[in-house]
């Protein structure tokens, strides 16, 4: 059972020695600077690929952008060639990574020493060894290789799309070798947990308003606001017990049509949430319940939180705003001035410090719970 599976990875059974928290040390490569959007390119190119699997791989219906910021600079620093270059029109054009792309993707990558998840004794346990940590130690030299070439707006956000591979990457690579032993539910069209409240990092809210800027017509943009408008009218300043009533009627402003608009740059917590029993996640969004007891695995929230942290204590020791927030506010917020990136990065504070009340703040781990412990995510 899954319980038994946590028991057996996060019990007092098989306790980590403080010398080999000490011991443990990370190998990083050094990654050449590209952008966000190139590297999400990569990502999703494994094997020859045609433009429109492409596109909706990264969630992109305009051909234009696609091309002027995906594709061409992809071609032209020669992470990807074409497979019939004579023939640049072809319809049957596909795109594969070239030997410089696949090395990038490879130097991107980092190998951990000192990290065994069988034998992390809580999950709660991550915020406490912070430095001594692994992995926190991993994201943190990442970040700090990924900014070497100047605190640009470019590198911050490419930053945050190596941050979200490299714990994708991290989860695959341990599930590989570690077997779940019952296999998650989530799938393609299932998106009750889209229903919560997602609160994110400033960063995270910046990588997601780039790709809206990047992918939304003038009236796309417009019904986005409609519904973000809405949903702070249901939501906003009210309590767990009275958001919890509104679920069902209130999902993700970037759920559409059962899908996620933008699933490759979803924030972390996102990437976290999963269920073991996909009926039990319906039944509790419908039933418009607080508390919701799920069943899960908490190698994966591990992983995501540690990551998250990491991520966020290099940008506050840069000065930056990292204060928490819902992502209708953020993305009101965002467009609300045309240079929130860029502020941010000066160290201003582009989010409001109500974006997150004292309703909300904290209340994540009341509405979602394993049958172990809360999540405070």
């Amino acid at each position: 059972m899954a319980s038994d599976l946590m028991k057996a990875m996060f019990g007092r059974t098989d306790q980590v020695e403080a010398h080999e928290a000490h011991e443990a040390h990370v190998t990083p490569q050094v990654t050449p600077q590209v952008t966000p959007q190139v590297l999400q390119l990569l990502s999703v190119l494994k094997g020859a690929k045609n433009r429109d699997t492409l596109q909706r791989a990264l969630g992109l219906k305009a051909r234009k952008n696609f091309r002027l910021l995906y594709l061409v600079p992809a071609l032209e620093a020669g992470l990807i060639e074409m497979t019939i270059p004579d023939k640049p029109q072809s319809s049957k054009q596909k795109y594969r990574l070239t030997d410089k792309g696949q090395k990038l993707i490879q130097d991107s990558k980092f190998k951990i020493e000192g990290l065994d998840m069988t034998k992390i004794e809580k999950f709660e346990e991550w915020h406490e060894k912070g430095h001594e940590d692994p992995l926190f130690g991993a994201i943190a030299q990442l970040a700090t290789n990924a900014m070497k070439q100047g605190c640009t707006i470019q590198a911050a956000l490419a930053l945050v799309s190596q941050a979200f591979r490299f714990a994708d990457q991290i989860i695959e690579d341990f599930e590989t070798k570690e077997p779940l032993a019952e296999p998650v539910a989530c799938k393609a069209g299932c998106h009750y947990c889209c229903c919560y409240e997602v609160v994110l990092t400033p960063v995270e809210a910046l990588l997601l308003g780039n790709r809206v800027k990047e992918t939304f017509s003038e009236s796309a943009l417009a019904d986005l606001m409609k519904k973000i408008d809405r949903i702070l009218f249901l939501r906003d300043g009210k309590d767990a017990e009275e958001r919890a009533k509104v679920l069902h009627d209130t999902p993700c402003i970037f759920l559409k049509s059962g899908k996620c608009s933008f699933y490759d740059a979803r924030p972390f917590v996102c990437r976290a949430l999963h269920s073991l029993d996909g009926s039990m996640c319906k039944e509790a969004v419908m039933s418009k319940r607080r508390v919701v007891e799920f069943t899960g695995y908490n190698h994966r929230y591990y992983v995501f939180a540690t990551a998250k942290a990491a991520l966020n204590q290099f940008f506050e020791q840069m000065g930056c705003q990292t204060a928490e927030l819902t992502i209708a506010k953020a993305m009101k917020h965002y467009f609300e001035r045309s240079d929130c990136t860029e502020a941010w990065l000066r160290g201003d504070e582009v989010f409001s410090s109500s974006c997150v009340s004292s309703k909300t703040r904290g209340q994540k781990g009341a509405l979602l719970k394993t049958k172990d412990r809360g999540l405070h995510f």
